[in-house]
């Protein structure tokens, strides 16, 4: 395994390398998606109601302002993660370590208090938010093979690690390639129109803890807690009921949920509408309204 890389004169280590990379991965990521982040914000029209009356620059506006709503829903949960991360993780494990899994029990409510802070619609936000985390797996299972960490238990005819100076099972590819069909189905998923909205999250929560759970026989990194059991098999269990529990209310209740927020949307729009007589017509015409809500149309006969 190689654990550093020679750039430019250089010596980079390569756990940092694709960790960089993560990041990357999931800013194409949010710009392949951000279509539909347009289509779930409230505040973006608002925006486009109050500051591009005149529709200039549609283009670099259009981009602009979803790039700055979707780094700002990225700084919060980035700082609410930081905020619960670590109790999660040492009530499951009795020990700081794996950050992403914290993620798995945290997520889904950090991404519905961050879409109801910035006025989103919250299932659709999950549905948005999923595969841009899911991304930064596939990079920090790359991570964690180059760098010998999350290791396998020994195998004669594995790979040799630096770390622990044997052969050991390479669970890290394993776990990679898992993380890369979670992901090509996540999208898929993400860019069908007829879908039930926030299933996305639940899905990735079951696909993760199963796969993860059966690939922890083959880690050697933590010790048994519970007969051949992890504490993140313990975790795994917990991820797998919750996210199925998640799924059954989301699709029992989720176009409520749904309707609820696109009522409060279209209030509010219609709040601003004769503030900004005109503006929806041309926000319309020019496609700075989402194209998959109802009040696209219901703002066609505006234009003064």
């Amino acid at each position: 395994m190689y654990q550093y890389l020679s750039l430019f004169g250089r010596s980079v280590s390569l756990y940092d390398l694709f960790d960089q990379l993560a990041i990357f991965a999931q800013a194409i990521v949010a710009v392949f998606l951000i279509r539909q982040f347009r289509a779930a914000s409230t505040v973006y029209a608002l925006m486009n109601l109050r500051f591009n009356k005149k529709a200039k620059n549609n283009f670099f506006w259009r981009w602009g302002s979803s790039i700055i709503l979707v780094l700002l829903i990225a700084a919060m949960m980035f700082l609410f993660n930081n905020l619960t991360g670590d109790p999660i993780t040492m009530l499951f494990l009795h020990k700081k370590a794996d950050n992403f899994f914290p993620n798995i029990f945290v997520g889904p409510y950090i991404g519905l208090l961050t879409a109801i802070l910035v006025l989103n619609s919250p299932l659709k936000t999950l549905d948005l938010i999923t595969p841009i985390a899911e991304v930064a797996l596939i990079f920090y299972k790359l991570s964690c093979f180059f760098w010998g960490c999350c290791y396998g238990v020994e195998w004669a005819h594995g790979m040799y690690n630096h770390n622990t100076e044997r052969r050991e099972f390479p669970v890290q590819l394993v776990e990679l390639g898992c993380a890369v069909v979670m992901f090509v189905i996540l999208m898929i998923l993400a860019k069908r129109k007829k879908k039930h909205d926030g299933t996305l999250y639940p899905l990735f929560m079951i696909m993760y803890s199963g796969s993860r759970f059966i690939s922890e026989f083959w880690r050697g990194d933590y010790p048994a807690v519970l007969g051949k059991m992890t504490g993140y098999h313990i975790s795994c269990i917990v991820g797998l009921v919750e996210g199925v529990i998640c799924l059954f209310v989301i699709l029992r209740w989720g176009d409520r949920i749904t309707a609820f927020f696109e009522g409060k949307y279209d209030a509010i729009l219609k709040r601003y509408q004769k503030k900004y007589k005109g503006t929806c017509y041309r926000l319309k015409k020019n496609g700075l309204l989402p194209d998959d809500t109802p009040q696209r149309n219901k703002y066609e006969t505006v234009e003064q």
